[in-house]
């Protein structure tokens, strides 16, 4: 489409395109961060100031670019050129990918085995299709594992009901054990009160199923 499309129309919709591409690994991190606010591990200032500071210079490069011409620009027959700087997208995301694996690995308890698992097939899978992206530019391969990544991410989505008894409506161990732990890593002085119960299998044969969970429900809201 080189010489039929207005030079500032290509130039807004490569800066849209560029900031839909290399924005979705901040908003990666934030989605990590956001499902292990629970721990107790915080970010200090220097975290705060890199990932921050990198995001400021991600977006300052390309809103600049259709008047600096550094991550990509037209030549005058309309035909598409990577600028100078453009390579710093591709060290810019790296760096993001590999931030957030480390917080997955370092709040992997807030986090099921799977979902930690997947996090480093998704971070591996687009380190690996970003250099190569920057060795062959004619290959356009992070799109696709991008792809790929959000359909394993999908996968990986927590769903409330694995952690809570379907018949009685309460946590079960899985919802007890995330509880826990998020307790723990508070470092915060609790208690957990144990009850035991005798006569459970006499209950259930006597009642029946039915009634035997009916009873269970009802004590179980206090």
């Amino acid at each position: 489409y080189a010489g039929t499309v207005p030079n500032g129309l290509q130039y807004f919709l490569n800066c849209l395109y560029c900031f839909t591409v290399y924005g979705r690994t901040p908003v990666y991190l934030g989605y990590l961060v956001y499902v292990t606010k629970g721990t107790s591990v915080k970010w200090n200032r220097k975290d705060y100031i890199m990932v921050w500071g990198l995001l400021i210079v991600e977006v300052l490069l390309i809103a600049s670019t259709p008047f600096s011409n550094l991550i990509f620009y037209f030549d005058e027959a309309g035909s598409y050129f990577h600028g100078p700087l453009f390579d710093v997208l591709y060290g810019i995301s790296i760096i993001y990918y590999i931030v957030a694996a480390g917080q997955a690995i370092k709040h992997r308890a807030a986090l099921k085995k799977a979902q930690v698992t997947t996090v480093q097939i998704y971070t591996v899978m687009n380190i690996v299709a970003i250099l190569i992206e920057m060795f062959t530019r004619s290959l356009l391969v992070t799109q696709f594992v991008a792809s790929l990544a959000i359909l394993l991410i999908y996968f990986s989505i927590e769903n409330p009901e694995d952690y809570s008894d379907k018949k009685l409506g309460v946590f079960n161990r899985d919802g007890f054990v995330l509880r826990l732990t998020g307790m723990l890593d508070k470092k915060k002085g609790f208690r957990v009160l144990g009850v035991p119960i005798q006569g459970l299998k006499y209950l259930n044969d006597t009642l029946g199923v039915d009634n035997y969970d009916l009873l269970l429900k009802e004590k179980t809201i206090y």
